[in-house]
């Protein structure tokens, strides 16, 4: 039997000739008509049709990101259910959907900025996707059935670009005013970072002052190509052929101001760039080179005059102990004191050779490249190197570490014999010293 229910309505309006009403909560069909009084007659419609139409919703909703190529970040899936995304701009979003409800007749993405993708649906799934753009916004999925329910209250998810780190570099070599040799080739060195890696580098250069006529006013650029793209820390060592990749002809007192570029790789948003600060080459006139040399030379001359010095202090210290150890017929911890420091001398010794060696080889290759002195001369600094290498001989390290050892033992032949040893190679290393 059917159910029929009364429900009094007041007008809505001053004229009280309209009347309003609301169904809530339908569950099922129905028929409805109205019913009123006037001037003591009855008035009733006809009874109309009500159908309660189911409305499709969004049972399951799942994501995949597909990042830039640039970036070689892996495909990955978000968590079922989750709709915001947190991605590089340029990331393409997939979206797969499952439904509930009716099947729509249309499908949609719906974005705050205006923007509508359409769904394709097949077998209760929508299937599309989007490209992440570089500005925050929302989205949600419009649904509408072939009855024209739609689905009630959507979620509205988030869309958050990350941002891409621009690039840093630094120039590590050469250092800050450091001459330019006549070979007209710098090794220049930089550190580069980025988090995604590089696209490209520059190096430019121009000629700020100039011995005769005019320095340039805009900076000139080389292409440096880029070894690894993907490496994103990496340091970069750069030959610079100045002959071949400028149309300078350098005189002394040239100066050549540089500085590095480099350009990541998001070809999305946009290449990012960072420089490395300016700095100088200068070419010297040969009144400085000679200046340069002189001053290498008397830091040879000075460090050759300690260890002269040097040299002496421990031959007058091994001496007393040798006359110790003679009168003794035996050697005390005393002693041991004794031969210790001359092991640490003997290192000092060997630390000022190598210094001495370093300084000589310095002012040869002054002499070579600045072509500042005669062939004779550079063949005798050759011959002084050949010495000054000879100044680190291992023989006299040894030599102690065997009286050090003899006396621990208390052994005195080993420690006569030990001292004899110590002597002869002290006397060689006097005398090399004294060739040098």
């Amino acid at each position: 039997e059917e159910h029929v229910e009364e429900v009094t309505l007041s007008p809505t309006d001053s004229s009280k000739t309209r009347f309003r009403y609301v169904v809530t909560g339908a569950r099922r069909d129905f028929r409805y008509r109205a019913a009123a009084e006037a001037n003591g007659r009855p008035l009733r419609t006809a009874w109309h049709e009500a159908r309660v139409a189911e409305r499709p919703q969004v049972n399951r909703l799942q994501l995949t990101l597909d990042p830039p190529a640039y970036s070689d970040l892996p495909e990955r899936e978000l968590a079922p259910g989750t709709g915001d995304v947190s991605a590089l701009p340029g990331t393409e979003v997939s979206v797969n959907a499952q439904l509930a409800g009716p099947s729509p007749r249309r499908a949609l993405l719906r974005f705050s900025d205006g923007d509508v993708d359409t769904l394709s649906v097949e077998d209760g799934v929508a299937r599309g996707r989007f490209t992440l753009p570089a500005e925050r916004g929302s989205y949600h999925l419009a649904l509408t059935s072939a009855s024209g329910a739609q689905n009630a209250a959507p979620i509205e998810y988030q869309l958050q670009p990350t941002s891409d780190a621009a690039p840093t570099v630094s120039l590590t070599a050469p250092a800050p005013g450091t001459a330019l040799t006549d070979a007209l080739r710098p090794t220049l060195r930089w550190q580069m970072s980025d988090d995604f890696g590089f696209a490209a580098q520059k190096l430019y250069w121009r000629r700020t002052e100039r011995a005769h006529g005019e320095p340039m006013k805009e900076f000139t650029s080389v292409d440096v190509p880029v070894g690894r793209p993907g490496l994103l820390d990496q340091e970069v060592v750069y030959d610079w052929l100045l002959e071949r990749t400028t149309d300078l002809d350098l005189a002394p007192g040239d100066v050549i101001a540089y500085y590095v570029r480099v350009w990541d790789n998001n070809r999305v948003a946009g290449y990012q760039s960072a420089r490395t600060q300016t700095r100088r080459l200068r070419l010297p006139s040969t009144a400085e080179k000679y200046e340069q040399l002189d001053e290498t030379q008397q830091s040879a001359e000075q460090q050759m005059q300690r260890l002269q010095e040097q040299s002496d202090e421990a031959q007058r210290q091994f001496e007393g102990l040798r006359e110790s150890i003679r009168r003794k017929r035996e050697g005390d911890w005393e002693d041991q004191r004794q031969v210790q420091q001359l092991k640490e001398r003997q290192q000092k010794l060997q630390k000022g050779a190598k210094r001495l060696t370093r300084q000589i080889e310095k002012a040869a290759r002054q002499m070579q490249k600045g072509q500042l002195t005669s062939p004779e001369t550079q063949r005798a600094y050759k011959e002084l190197q050949r010495v000054a290498r000879q100044l680190q001989s291992p023989k006299l390290k040894k030599a102690l570490q065997k009286l050090q050892k003899a006396m621990q033992e208390m052994n005195m032949d080993k420690m006569q014999q030990a001292l004899k040893n110590f002597k002869r190679n002290e006397k060689d290393y006097q005398q090399r010293l004294e060739r040098a």
